[in-house]
């Protein structure tokens, strides 16, 4: 994580505190993170509060146009038919191990193109999932681009499907931490 070893997002009228449990991260290293997640101004019902590790870079292309590529390496649900009063707070864990020869990074948002805001490292994201998430236009993209990636991925075979699993559309920056990641 950047400066601090905690950090806080909005994220689907949640409030999320993320602590890292260690003041540096290593490549290779079992990291873990405790997790708050409280309820904002309005009750929340959340179908699933998903947080991954995830992977992230930055793809020039030669047009000299840039594309932000995000994978998940590691997930977990959190909690699942969720109901947080405004206020409420429930505590959770997380613990991954960071691959060996990882990317390294340094846990800051680099602004990229107009469209990407995109970073190289890795970070935290955090999904809540709610009625109103569904129904959003960003909602219902995600839902055909993930049927349609998985329709293709079951076509093309077992490494395919694999592969497809890892693949993240969202590009909203605000539901990421970004790693700090030292190099051994």
């Amino acid at each position: 994580m950047s400066d601090s070893t905690e950090q806080t997002l909005s994220v689907a009228g949640c409030v999320i505190t993320i602590r890292a449990q260690q003041a540096e991260m290593w490549q290779g290293d079992t990291v873990g993170f405790d997790i708050t997640v409280t309820g904002g101004e309005k009750r929340v019902i959340a179908d699933e509060i998903l947080i991954s590790l995830q992977e992230c870079w930055e793809v020039n292309r030669q047009t000299g146009a840039s594309a932000s590529k995000r994978r998940d390496y590691d997930k977990k649900l959190l909690a699942s038919n969720l109901t947080l009063e405004a206020g409420e707070s429930h505590s959770f864990e997380f613990t991954t191990k960071l691959p060996d020869d990882c990317r390294l990074s340094d846990g800051r948002v680099i602004t990229g193109n107009l469209f990407t805001g995109a970073t190289d490292g890795w970070c935290l994201y955090i999904h809540v999932d709610t009625a109103e998430n569904r129904a959003s236009f960003q909602g219902k993209t995600d839902s055909i681009l993930h049927t349609i990636i998985n329709s293709l991925a079951r076509i093309l075979g077992e490494r395919a499907t694999a592969a497809a699993k890892g693949i993240v559309l969202d590009n909203d920056q605000s539901k990421r931490v970004y790693l700090n990641i030292k190099s051994r």
